[in-house]
C-alpha cells in the first residue's frame, strides 16, 4: 500500500492563508489533491491539519481527513517528520499499514507524474532510504559566501580560486514529494541525515514558496508554461 500524506496547517505568515490561497482560480490544497489523483499512484490522500477550513477544502477534493492534527506539531516549528510520524501512528492504530509513505507539500503546484513513479520506483529497489525532488544549482554552493554587516565572507576557502567548471555540481531540496518506507519515516531523525536519491526536477519547476514575491512568480511561470503548452 502507497499513502500519500500531506501536511497543511492553518497557520502562515509570510504568505496569509498559504495552504488554500488561490492558485489561478483553485485553491493550492486542491490543485495538489487533484494532481495527486490523477497520477493514479497512491490508495490513500491523507491530509493532516489543525484547521477547519482546509478541512473543509480537502474533503470537497476527495482527500482523506480522518482526523485534526494536535496543536503541539502544528507550530511554526513543528517538523514535517513529527507530522508523519503521527500519521502513521494513527494509521497503525486503526490497522493500516502502508509499506510506503509520500509526504507533499500543499504547494507543490508543478508536481509531475512522472516524477512521483520515478521517486517511487528509486524507493523500491531499497538502496537508499528517501527519494526526493531536487533541482541543480544555478551557481555552485561551493563559490558562495556569506554577507553580515556588509563583510563578506568565503564559506569553502579551498574552492575560492577554482573555476566553476571545476567544481561539483549542487543541488537543493524543491519542496515538492518525499519517498520512504513507513519504517524509514519512524526511524529517521532527519530526510537529508539519511541515505537520499534525487529526482531532478528542471529548474522552471522549481518553486517552494516560502514568501509573497515566490508565489508570484509561481504563477507567472504557470502561465507562461500554460501558454507554450509545457
Amino acid at each position: 500500500m502507497k499513502i500519500a500524506i500531506i501536511p497543511a496547517r492553518g497557520g502562515s505568515k509570510r504568505v496569509k492563508k498559504k495552504n488554500i490561497k488561490l492558485f489561478e482560480g483553485i485553491p493550492a490544497i486542491g490543485r495538489v489533491i487533484t494532481i495527486l489523483s490523477k497520477s493514479k499512484i497512491f490508495d490513500i490522500i491523507i491530509v493532516s491539519t489543525d484547521s477547519s477550513e482546509i478541512m473543509k477544502i480537502a474533503k470537497k477534493y476527495k482527500a482523506e481527513v480522518p482526523f485534526r492534527r494536535p496543536k503541539n506539531i502544528s507550530g511554526d516549528h513543528s517538523s514535517t517528520h513529527a507530522v508523519i510520524k503521527h500519521c502513521i501512528k494513527w494509521l497503525e492504530n486503526k490497522r493500516i499499514h502502508p509499506e510506503y509513505i509520500c509526504c507533499v507539500y500543499p504547494t507543490a503546484f508543478f508536481i509531475e507524474h512522472k516524477d512521483l513513479e520515478e521517486g517511487y520506483k528509486k524507493i523500491k529497489k531499497n538502496k537508499c532510504k528517501f527519494v526526493f525532488a531536487g533541482s541543480k544549482d544555478k551557481v555552485s554552493t561551493w563559490k558562495s559566501f556569506t554577507n553580515d554587516k556588509n563583510k563578506t565572507k568565503v564559506i569553502f576557502p579551498k574552492y575560492e580560486m577554482l573555476r566553476t567548471q571545476e567544481t561539483k555540481d549542487t543541488y537543493h531540496d524543491s519542496g515538492q514529494f518525499y519517498w520512504a518506507k513507513t519504517q524509514t519515516w519512524m526511524t529517521s531523525k532527519s530526510i537529508f541525515s539519511s541515505r537520499c536519491e534525487i529526482v531532478t526536477i528542471p529548474k522552471i519547476k522549481d518553486h517552494d514558496i516560502d514568501t509573497i514575491e515566490d508565489w508570484k512568480f509561481a504563477e507567472q511561470t504557470w502561465k507562461n508554461l500554460k501558454k507554450n503548452n509545457v
